[in-house]
């Protein structure tokens, strides 16, 4: 709403904020990608799990996206797809053991 509002200084901050956020998702994803899985594994199951998911959410997202506005003529409808897929990566983090104390094998 506020990138579309007219105003370059809006639109700026919604920038800065939508950047703040992708900031906390890159910082922390590599350390818990790192933790996931053993060592043997580790390059052929981060890059297979990562492309598959970016194939699935990623590639079929217009398609998607240009559904959900055709069936409830909202242009806010595309949020929902995201926001179920958040919904589904927050569960799986909440599945993800914790490893701090433990050393990386």
């Amino acid at each position: 709403m506020m990138a579309s509002s007219g105003s370059a200084v809006l639109a700026l901050i919604a920038q800065m904020v939508m950047i703040l956020f992708l900031s906390f998702f890159s910082g922390a994803c590599p350390a818990a990608y790192s933790e996931i899985f053993p060592t043997r594994v580790r390059y052929t199951a981060l890059s297979i799990g990562y492309n598959v998911a970016v194939a699935i959410f990623g590639g079929f997202a217009p398609f998607i996206a240009t559904w959900l506005i055709s069936v409830t003529g909202s242009n806010l409808a595309p949020s929902y797809y995201l926001i179920a897929a958040a919904a589904i990566t927050f569960l799986v983090v909440l599945r993800i053991r914790e490893t701090a104390f433990e050393p990386l094998r």
